[in-house]
């Protein structure tokens, strides 16, 4: 079916082609097929051999905070230096953030919770997105905002993250951190901070596994449309982190230090990043149990088509005309009938 294809663009149908081939189009409808188990038989991660071509290891962070929230300046001693924040912390304008409390650190940086009080600069359109929650328990909320504190060694690559998270807030990806700026970190210019929102709030998970039943067909919705939305903007990660919230089934997706933009100038997609993105699918769709039951499996399918085709949707923003060229040749592998 797919011929004349070079050694390089053979790399972006192993990427697509399980993830289209399941899909044929009748009267313009796209009809329902088994995607999921196509996508594990034919994709192969290659995370381990790709990690330390992208920077510093993504850290893990976890939601849950320390017993006490500070009412005064933290400090911290960490094997890659200090770290001193003060509270109040109005080091990102526009932002007046209070009470840090401690979520974790890794090769990145150290990562604080702060509770943020409104201010009256007034916020873009962009960054005054939200990702369509609320401030309910277990879901991820506006009303706080993370701080990762880099180390020297690793500012560059929190520097891109902030980037990349721009970039996917400006293509309007769903279930991702969003960057409210990043500053120099006060006593030591070599190191950067970055401020990221939302907060999940609540017990929260890295496993499907671990939630209720009931809450497993959201999940998977969540992952989903992130994988799609992500893929067809052009950006792949390694080392896939969620969070999902064990009171509602919402995902959110952290530590993009390890994000990439794939698809950002020239005509051939280099055979690194095909098989960067080859990755990213298989650890996004690993995060569905291969012992799901046929109900979680035909949801996935359904989501699948269901993001397929919003990309191809006509009507709105005609969001085919947006898509960068390397974008649109992934799209138009799609097979048709």
């Amino acid at each position: 079916m797919k011929q004349n294809v070079t050694a390089k663009g053979a790399g972006i149908l192993v990427l697509l082609s399980d993830l289209a081939s399941a899909f044929h189009e009748s009267n313009g409808e796209f009809q329902r097929a088994a995607i999921l188990p196509l996508l594990r038989k034919g994709l192969m991660s290659t995370t381990l051999a790709l990690a330390f071509m992208f920077g510093d290891p993504a850290h893990h962070i976890t939601n849950a905070p320390s017993a006490c929230a500070h009412a005064a300046p933290i400090e911290m001693t960490f094997a890659n230096g200090p770290v001193r924040l003060d509270d109040p912390l109005r080091s990102f304008p526009g932002l007046d953030l209070r009470h840090p409390q401690y979520l974790g650190s890794g090769g990145g940086g150290a990562v604080f919770a702060y509770d943020r009080a409104e201010t009256t600069a007034a916020r873009s359109p962009s960054t005054g997105r939200s990702t369509g929650s609320g401030p309910t328990s277990g879901r991820a909320r506006d009303q706080a905002a993370v701080v990762k504190v880099s180390w020297v060694r690793s500012a560059a690559s929190v520097s891109r993250e902030c980037t990349v998270l721009d970039y996917m807030e400006t293509h309007h990806i769903t279930g991702v951190e969003r960057c409210r700026g990043q500053v120099p970190y006060p006593l030591d210019n070599r190191r950067l901070m970055i401020a990221m929102e939302p907060v999940m709030d609540g017990d929260s998970v890295a496993s499907i596994s671990e939630i209720d039943e009931r809450l497993r067909p959201k999940a998977v919705q969540y992952i989903i449309r992130t994988l799609v939305q992500m893929l067809s903007s052009g950006v792949v990660t390694t080392d896939v982190q969620p969070l999902i919230s064990k009171a509602t089934g919402e995902v959110l997706f952290i530590d993009m230090t390890e994000a990439k933009i794939v698809f950002t100038s020239g005509d051939v997609i280099p055979f690194v990043d095909l098989a960067l993105a080859q990755s990213f699918v298989s650890e996004m769709i690993g995060l569905i149990p291969t012992d799901s039951p046929d109900e979680l499996i035909r949801v996935a399918n359904l989501q699948l088509i269901q993001e397929l085709q919003n990309i191809h949707e006509p009507s709105g923003a005609d969001k085919m005309t947006n898509l960068q060229q390397q974008q649109r040749q992934l799209l138009e592998l799609l097979p048709a009938a």
